[in-house]
């Protein structure tokens, strides 16, 4: 479980390392079957976190993008990790990302058409950013 420290109340990321700092201390509780919605526009870091938590998970291969791909998966040692893009897609059917929730920790970019879906944990991680700033806001979704 993310720490309430975390929790509601907007992140300063502008330094690349807060960001790193900040998945640092996430991957550190993260567990299979956490669910982590991603919203922000594009390039507000949302692909630069998970491969942040990844590194800081112990992933030590390249990590690639699933703009294209739509879905990722990083097998851990104690669990893996699920990394999906949905902006290129209108319906999640044919995905099955159902069926890696119990056994993934899971980070859903682009996540509008599977809002109502929860895991053991789910959090909504608002990415913002303006030309000089960047910042990050995640609320535990109940």
């Amino acid at each position: 479980m993310v720490p309430k420290t975390l929790l509601n109340k907007e992140i300063d990321i502008t330094d690349i390392k807060q960001l790193y700092l900040l998945s640092k201390e996430i991957s550190k509780f993260i567990k299979a079957s956490d669910l982590f919605f991603l919203k922000g526009n594009l390039g507000s870091g949302k692909t630069t976190f998970v491969r942040m938590i990844l590194e800081n998970s112990g992933w030590t291969k390249a990590v690639n993008s699933p703009t294209y791909s739509l879905i990722q998966l990083y097998p851990l040692t104690s669990y893996s990790i699920l990394h999906s893009d949905l902006y290129r897609t209108q319906t999640v059917e044919n995905l099955d990302i159902e069926e890696y929730l119990e056994t993934h920790a899971c980070f859903i970019e682009w996540p509008e058409i599977l809002i109502d879906w929860r895991g053991e944990n789910t959090y909504l991680c608002k990415f913002s950013h303006t030309p000089t700033q960047r910042s990050i806001y995640i609320e535990c979704l109940e």
